[in-house]
């Protein structure tokens, strides 16, 4: 019998660091800043952002991260720089999902479900999100499955993903993976 986890939120530096241990150790390259650093530049650069964990005791286990898609923007108004007031809108109807990780050992509890609902409830209560979208790149495609099971649509051509975010199509951004996206 599953138990449900307890999902805690990413509210301290402690934690934060934690949560960055664990995103470095099962995701390729995730620097030791990839979360902001400490919890005062990540409220500073995203004060909506969506940093969630679930510990075994000490240990953290699992851990999901989401926020505005900033560096999309920030690319997007340097490749295209007549798109400002499109990057803008993409900064507040879209979110990212950055970062997601179960520990191996913890995998097939139900914990990346767990993350996920939790992490698109606090987006919907935002309000005015209207799409969820992320990257799966090429070294962790076996997480496809799974996102698709979660009800992510899964797309090769960021000209794809519907509304605002499809303007990604026409920036240079040029990864090798699939996007995801889900409509909130």
């Amino acid at each position: 019998m599953t138990t449900t986890p307890t999902i805690e939120s990413v509210e301290t530096d402690t934690a934060l660091r934690k949560v960055t241990q664990l995103l470095q150790q099962h995701i390729s390259g995730i620097g030791a800043d990839s979360l902001g650093g400490d919890m005062a530049n990540r409220d500073a650069a995203d004060p909506e952002a969506v940093g969630l964990f679930i510990r075994d005791g000490a240990r953290t286990v699992a851990a999901i991260n989401s926020h505005r898609p900033v560096s999309f923007a920030t690319g997007l108004t340097a490749a295209m720089p007549g798109q400002v007031a499109t990057a803008t809108e993409l900064l507040i109807a879209t979110r990212s999902l950055e970062h997601l990780a179960v520990a191996p050992s913890y995998r097939g509890r139900g914990y990346a479900r767990a993350l996920v609902a939790a992490a698109e409830e606090r987006h919907r209560a935002a309000g005015g999100i209207d799409l969820w979208f992320g990257f799966v790149d090429d070294r962790e495609g076996a997480a496809l499955p799974m996102y698709e099971h979660l009800g992510f649509t899964s797309i090769t051509d960021p000209g794809q993903l519907p509304g605002v975010a499809s303007i990604l199509g026409r920036s240079r951004v040029s990864r090798s993976g699939t996007w995801i996206y889900k409509n909130l």
